[in-house]
């Protein structure tokens, strides 16, 4: 008997309550909806504020990147151009030995069968360029370009025909060689 009078008060109880708690509950929902939305519209608001700002930015931000490459590429550039200095002299050191600083050999090897070419190539691109299409030549030992004084090494025996096709194969890429001016003025290399 003591189980039905407890269970008939608590059912009277909660429909007693009914009212007054669905109401609360009722507002407590409403609260955390207009929180939620209020939530949702701050999210939007910020991502919004964001992407407009990237927009904004987006040229500055550019303008920077290429600011960046183009400097570490120059700086590339010049370490580049000290290791080829470097390596040239070290490896070049018999050829000027033998041949003063200021004498190019011409069409006569000196007496270590090396040919020294007098050449306009002053950049990287150029210098590569033009060493892996001298080293396809058959005959060709060693081929060293110094960018900076422009002076080309190229070791070859004693074969005057493999130094004038790579005056030829010089000329054809836009590069002088040995006082020979190309053909075509623009080199395609080196801008």
């Amino acid at each position: 008997m003591k189980k039905v009078l407890v269970a008939s008060l608590l059912l009277f109880f909660l429909l007693f309550c009914e009212n007054a708690d669905a109401q609360k509950l009722k507002d407590w929902v409403n609260t955390k909806k207009l929180e939620a939305k209020a939530k949702a519209d701050e999210k939007i608001n910020q991502k919004t504020s964001e992407g407009i700002d990237k927009v904004v930015n987006a040229p500055e931000n550019l303008i920077k990147k290429k600011k960046e490459k183009k400097k570490l590429k120059k700086e590339e550039v010049d370490k580049e151009a000290n290791r080829d200095t470097e390596s040239n002299a070290a490896s070049s050191s018999e050829t000027i030995s033998s041949a003063s600083s200021n004498e190019l050999t011409g069409s006569k090897p000196n007496e270590n069968g090396e040919y020294i070419l007098k050449t306009n190539i002053k950049c990287a691109a150029g210098k590569t360029h033009i060493e892996a299409l001298l080293r396809e030549l058959d005959g060709v030992n060693s081929i060293t370009i110094n960018a900076v004084s422009g002076k080309l090494y190229l070791s070859a025996g004693s074969n005057n025909t493999v130094y004038n096709i790579a005056i030829e194969t010089i000329n054809a890429n836009g590069f002088e060689a040995d006082g020979k001016k190309p053909a075509n003025t623009k080199n395609k290399t080196c801008k």
